[in-house]
């Protein structure tokens, strides 16, 4: 892993040494300052993405994933191979690969930095992936808010990559608290591990989804097949354990093994977790989407209505109680891994006052004139507040 010009770069290598590098990607909208704290040209705003790719395209693939927030219609890069090949190949003179790399997404709008992007893609020998008849549920719309929707996430990649993704998903069982759907990519890459290490996905909190059976052995099938190539038994370990983890995490369902002690918002009451529940209920795609409008609503209205009552109460408490009001105010600041305990602070300054006094080593500076005059000394104690706690030396 490491940094690029603007984003985060991820290196894999297979067991057979190719590499493909996977750029997590995320450009700020045409109308964002952004560019103008940064001093970036909107006019250009892929060059350092580009530069990037030009350094690595020679090492390895290129995959690029993640929220662009551009609007590129069915538009496509029109020039391929002008890399690999000393003849470009134009997709608007052969039929066979303008069919196979034509894009049907659902969204038909178009930007600026749109078509920026779609230049990128032909100058660098990549293709868009969403909306490609190999992946049907690729052309849905990836970003959903209270203004419409829009295709802003993509996934893009250079042609040698085409055959190797073998599924990709624009999955509609996302978060609620998120305006975009994930992007799934499976990518048939067996990766090369020395020593036999523990799976990380946690499976104790899940219940397998019985109605998703036949699309669980179909994952199975895709995903084991390659497999069958590998001869280390280290590897093959390793790769089917993840793979067979990967796909039980991904037809099942989240539960929490502790509600009763699970923190939550003091304002996330009973109506805001029926909301939620109504949302992963809902089985039609357009009743789901407005469910998640009505709970993003209903949160902000609880978090909002929250936040006036406490105010209101802080306020009423200021005026009838303060002391009780500053206890709520230190209480809400005080966290449990933030405590110090008296006798500590006791110990600390006794130690920084029993230490050596760097300035007692130095001479006296004799000067004519007084820096603190009796007068200025007695103004300044006199402006001291009354109540303060006195220091370890009692003053």
């Amino acid at each position: 892993m490491f940094l690029g010009h603007y984003n985060m770069w991820i290196e894999i290598t297979d067991i057979n040494d190719r590499k493909t590098y996977i750029e997590i990607c995320y450009f700020a909208p045409i109308n964002s300052n952004f560019y103008k704290k940064n001093n970036l040209d909107k006019n250009c705003p892929y060059n350092g993405l580009e530069n990037d790719i030009s350094s690595l395209r020679n090492e390895g693939n290129i995959l690029l994933m993640g929220d662009f927030n551009v609007r590129t219609s069915n538009n496509q890069a029109i020039l391929l191979s002008n890399y690999s090949n000393p003849n470009p190949l134009w997709l608007d003179e052969d039929l066979t690969l303008a069919s196979r790399y034509k894009r049907s997404s659902e969204d038909l709008g178009e930007n600026v930095f749109g078509s920026e992007l779609i230049k990128l893609c032909s100058s660098q020998d990549l293709i868009v992936f969403n909306g490609l008849t190999k992946w049907p549920s690729s052309s849905q719309m990836t970003c959903i808010h209270g203004l419409g929707s829009s295709v802003v996430d993509y996934v893009i990649s250079d042609i040698s990559l085409y055959n190797d993704i073998i599924n990709l998903d624009v999955l509609n069982d996302h978060e609620p608290d998120s305006d975009h759907k994930p992007l799934m990519v499976t990518l048939n890459c067996v990766i090369h591990r020395d020593p036999i290490e523990d799976n990380h996905y946690n499976q104790k909190n899940l219940i397998f989804d019985r109605n998703k059976k036949d699309l669980f052995i179909n994952e199975l099938k895709i995903n084991l097949l390659p497999l069958s190539s590998i001869d280390n038994i280290e590897d093959l370990y390793y790769n089917f354990t993840t793979t067979l983890s990967y796909s039980i995490n991904k037809f099942s369902i989240e539960v929490s093994s502790n509600k009763r002690n699970r923190k939550t918002n003091p304002w996330y009451d009973t109506d805001c977790k029926n909301a939620r529940r109504e949302i992963k209920e809902a089985l039609d795609e357009s009743l789901k989407i407005n469910k998640i409008k009505i709970y993003k609503a209903l949160t902000k209205k609880k978090k909002r209505q929250y936040i006036h009552k406490r105010e209101d109460n802080l306020l009423h408490l200021s005026k009838t109680a303060p002391k009780k009001f500053w206890r709520q105010i230190l209480t809400r600041k005080i966290k449990d891994n933030n405590k110090i305990y008296l006798h500590d602070w006791n110990s600390y300054l006794k130690k920084l006052y029993d230490s050596l006094n760097v300035i007692d080593n130095f001479e006296t500076l004799l000067t004519m004139e007084e820096v603190f005059s009796l007068e200025d000394i007695d103004f300044g104690v006199k402006r001291l507040a009354n109540g303060k706690a006195k220091d370890i030396e009692g003053y």
